[in-house]
Formats: structure tokens, C-alpha cells, sequence
């Protein structure tokens, strides 16, 4: 996948572009839990309102919110999503810990408050089996080269 962030006035606007020219938009923000960034991802009302929805998009687009780990790597932005199985063992263990829904299939949403989000991100934030990678490449933002119109 690749991608653009494009600063917005309350955060990013992140372009994920995925093989044949599919593409989704999501409101990004940053947050720090100790040392580690953390990107908080929404679909856009463009998407939302949108017909065919595919891929990483697709995944990602739940109805709320998806935190990915982040870190800035030399080829650009590396982000890590909690692999959902592994987090239904931490979730079934603590059954009463952190507020949850199913979500389609093997997904979970998470429901809580975003104090509780916190404290599992401070729980898992450093247990690489956890988390699955995604490297994203950044492109820069396409320009319309076309002369204005007269």
C-alpha cells in the first residue's frame, strides 16, 4: 500500500492507495501513550457515503475508530494493527476488563472509554506478537498540471 498524510487543521487526512488505483481516505490524529505514536484512523463521509469499499480500506472501515502503532522509518511510515485473534486471547482473559462487541467474523470492536482504550494500548503497545505491520510508502499528492481555464 502507499500513502499521502496531508495536514489538516485538527489532524491529517490520510490517502491509502492500493493496487489497481483503489483508494480510501480516513481522518488521522496522532497521540503519544509514553514513548510510542499511535494513529487514531475514521473513515471520511466521502467513503462512508461511498458504494464499493475494498481492501485495507475495507478493513479498516468499522464504525468508529482504528488505532494502528506508528513509527517513522526511513521509507516513510510503518503502521502495526492489533492482530484480532491474538487480542481476543487478551480479551477472553480479561473478560470484564475492557468493553467489546463482536464485530463481522473474527473482529472485535472495542467499546470502552478511551481511558480504557489507553490503558490496553500501555498493555500491548510492546508485545510484537500482537501486532501485524503494514509499511506504507509515501507518495507525494497528485497535481492537476492542467492550465486554468480562461
Amino acid at each position: 500500500a502507499s500513502g499521502n498524510m496531508v495536514n489538516e487543521t485538527a489532524g491529517y487526512r490520510l490517502t491509502l492507495l492500493e493496487g489497481e488505483g483503489e483508494r480510501g481516505t480516513f481522518a488521522a490524529r496522532t497521540f503519544r501513550l509514553n514513548d510510542q505514536l499511535f494513529l487514531d484512523l475514521s473513515p471520511t463521509r466521502e467513503v462512508l457515503e461511498s458504494v464499493k469499499v475494498t481492501g485495507l480500506y475495507a478493513y479498516l472501515n468499522v464504525p468508529g475508530h482504528t488505532v494502528l502503532r506508528a513509527n517513522w522509518v526511513a521509507s516513510g511510515l510503518e503502521l502495526a494493527l492489533l492482530d484480532n485473534k491474538e487480542l481476543a486471547k487478551i480479551l477472553e482473559a480479561n473478560p470484564k476488563k475492557y468493553a467489546t462487541r463482536p464485530y463481522e467474523g473474527e473482529g472485535v470492536l472495542l467499546t470502552g472509554t478511551t481511558r480504557e482504550l489507553q490503558e490496553l494500548l500501555r498493555e500491548v503497545q510492546r508485545d510484537e506478537a500482537l501486532w501485524e505491520t503494514i509499511k506504507l510508502v509515501r507518495k507525494a499528492p497528485e497535481i492537476d498540471s492542467a492550465p486554468p481555464a480562461k
